[in-house]
């Protein structure tokens, strides 16, 4: 089952208060983490598609540079996300490598991916296409990089 929220309905606090702390601890760029926030402040037991059903569902967030699968148990508390954004800020630390790596460099694109579990340490992957002296190369950064 699966719900979809692109313009969705929030509270005007945060719902979802361990992956509120979790996400917002992390250093992503303001458009990742805004799409998170939305996200935290969302009630899906309020929603009309929750039907309160005996079986876990997935709701679908999708915003302008990415989307958050996260997946919620019968009673609307989160037990994972897998979020995936296109083309966001890099952190200037990550910035920072690409230029020491090399010299003269044009990045084509970025990917973040993030995996969010209750009670396990927040995954995140950064991969990075860029073209250095004539050719491609792809950087990834991150927990799942390391």
């Amino acid at each position: 089952p699966e719900l979809i929220a692109t313009d969705s309905p929030s509270s005007n606090y945060v719902v979802h208060t361990d992956y509120f702390n979790t996400v917002q601890n992390s250093n992503f760029p303001i458009t990742v983490s805004s799409l998170q926030k939305q996200l935290s402040n969302y009630d899906v037991a309020g929603e009309k598609g929750f039907d309160g059903r005996k079986e876990d569902f997935m709701l679908l967030v999708k915003g302008d540079i990415g989307t958050i699968r996260a997946f919620f148990d019968t009673k609307g508390a989160i037990t994972a996300t897998s979020e995936t954004y296109k083309n966001v800020v890099l952190p200037k630390e990550i910035q920072q490598k690409l230029r020491e790596d090399y010299t003269k460099f044009k990045q084509i694109r970025n990917k973040l991916k993030v995996t969010y579990e209750p009670g396990h340490p927040l995954e995140f992957c950064y991969t990075v296409v860029v073209k250095a002296n004539g050719k491609k190369s792809v950087r990834t950064f991150g927990s799942a990089a390391e």
